[in-house]
């Protein structure tokens, strides 16, 4: 499922050959005399990785979300509301 989100259903392999397009139309292969498709190509492998890297770090970001939530939720029952605590019996 990862490489099918990472090429988003064959939208990767289009945009690379219109990059390597655009990158030989402007010349911008010539600063490292590297073939505009391998330019692209490696740029699109680095969009994939960030891709990658950003899907890898949602489960914690809700894993952590769902951490404060209920963090926050507890202290009410564990701490007592400060009416309650006011009113207790001593």
């Amino acid at each position: 499922m990862a490489n099918k989100i990472i090429n988003l259903g064959g939208k990767m392999d289009k945009f690379q050959k219109e990059l390597g397009s655009l990158i030989n139309r402007h010349s911008l292969e010539n600063g490292s005399n590297t073939p505009d498709f391998l330019l692209a190509e490696y740029l699109v492998n680095c969009l994939k990785a960030f891709n990658r890297a950003v899907q890898m770090t949602r489960p914690m970001e809700i894993s952590s979300d769902k951490i404060q939530k209920a963090m926050n939720s507890d202290k009410g029952k564990l701490l007592g509301k400060p009416n309650e605590l006011s009113r207790t019996k001593r």
